[in-house]
């Protein structure tokens, strides 16, 4: 089988923690051998060209103990040198670049994609811009770890649920449900009255910014359309006058808990009659056409089983299918009325019959297994 070293910020987090659990537990458990490098540098502090030497010391090393199939990382031009990906392709290494978020910031990978022999993106909005930087795009969504995101053995005792932080379009969803009589589970940060009273709802937060990360992000943000206007929304959600309704945050306090460990998450999708995602980017809900995407949790759901309830996303309409493997909305109306219907104790043998079917769409075609596999005919890569 291929032997693969994955190059990633650091083993520490969320963003270490859901690699573990989603595509590294998958490939190993397909008899992959994976070596996972960070850009950790011994004795110093940190320039990203002492971290690249490093990096290219210790590729070099493995590749010479054992040949290596592919160099797999999610870097982007301030984490790593192009120059030192391309030195990587020079060792006889294939290497795989991927870009989880290239809708919103795309720019921030201008130098480096095209440096990889192949470059993963997983918005197909984002596929011709990445494309124009001369990368070589594998078009592709995310997946799921089926071994780890399964359905559980438990009753259904939450209606309907909702697991992730406070902003963006999801402060307006779960107000507005809440106003039309339907109390979702909230599991996540932010949602909670502030110690002072005022309450998440008083409006926007506005936390203090890095004002040279800030100035970097925007000016990159305007070089294209997406970007543009999730800037348009970010301004339009700064001037809009929001009212506190305290009888609604009182509920939503009642009815919010703490973040879940990746296992209770996992456990919920199973717990729940009907599980949310809310699909609009940043805060461009407020523009006439917002900006949209499939999230990695959309597929941790479904692989689990969940009967979830997502916004409809165009790209994501061909992988499941609709009211057989998974429910669309596109306004708020549509949204409350599926989740009063598909709560509703006469339908528990149809959603029976959704938890079924989107299990078994994403153990046929949504596992990083078969992602990897595209990748390793793409490059004409033999697995062992």
């Amino acid at each position: 089988m291929a032997r693969i070293i994955t190059y990633t910020q650091g083993r520490n987090g969320y963003s270490s923690e859901w690699t573990q659990h989603h595509y590294e537990d998958e490939l190993v458990r397909a008899g992959h051998e994976l070596l996972t490098l960070t850009p950790d540098v011994p004795d110093d502090p940190g320039s990203s060209g002492r971290a690249d030497q490093h990096l290219l010391d210790r590729v070099a090393e493995a590749h010479k103990q054992k040949p290596v199939s592919i160099f797999f990382s999610s870097m982007f031009d301030d984490d790593m040198g192009a120059d030192a990906v391309k030195r990587i392709s020079d060792m006889g290494i294939p290497t795989v670049g991927v870009h989880y978020d290239a809708q919103m910031v795309s720019h921030r990978a201008k130098q480096i994609a095209p440096a990889f022999d192949l470059y993963w993106v997983i918005d197909p909005p984002a596929v011709e811009k990445v494309r124009a930087f001369g990368a070589n795009v594998y078009d592709a969504p995310v997946a799921a770890n089926p071994h780890v995101y399964r359905p559980i053995d438990v009753g259904e005792e939450v209606e309907v649920s909702f697991c992730g932080q406070r902003y963006g379009s999801r402060i307006y969803y779960i107000e507005q449900l809440f106003r039309a009589g339907i109390d979702v589970e909230i599991f996540g940060g932010g949602w909670w009255t502030e110690p002072d009273g005022t309450g998440n709802s008083g409006g926007p937060q506005h936390p203090r910014l890095n004002l040279k990360a800030a100035i970097r992000h925007t000016l990159g943000s305007m070089s294209h359309s997406q970007g543009r206007a999730w800037l348009r929304a970010a301004v339009l959600n700064r001037l809009k006058r929001t009212r506190y309704d305290a009888e609604i945050q009182s509920r939503i306090d009642a009815h919010t808990n703490p973040p879940l460990s990746f296992p209770d998450m996992i456990r919920l999708f199973s717990r729940s009659k009907v599980t949310l995602d809310f699909n609009e980017l940043g805060n461009t809900h407020l523009l006439s056409k917002a900006l949209v995407a499939s999230r990695l949790r959309d597929f941790e759901a479904l692989s689990s089983g969940a009967c979830h309830l997502m916004y409809r996303v165009p790209a994501f309409e061909p992988l499941f299918e609709e009211d057989k493997e998974v429910l669309y909305y596109s306004s708020v109306e549509e949204l409350s009325d599926k989740i009063r219907y598909y709560t509703d104790e006469k339908r528990d043998r149809v959603r029976a019959g959704i938890r079924a079917a989107a299990r078994e769409r994403s153990v046929r075609d949504h596992t990083w297994t078969q992602r990897f596999d595209q990748i390793f005919e793409r490059l004409g890569i033999k697995k062992g």
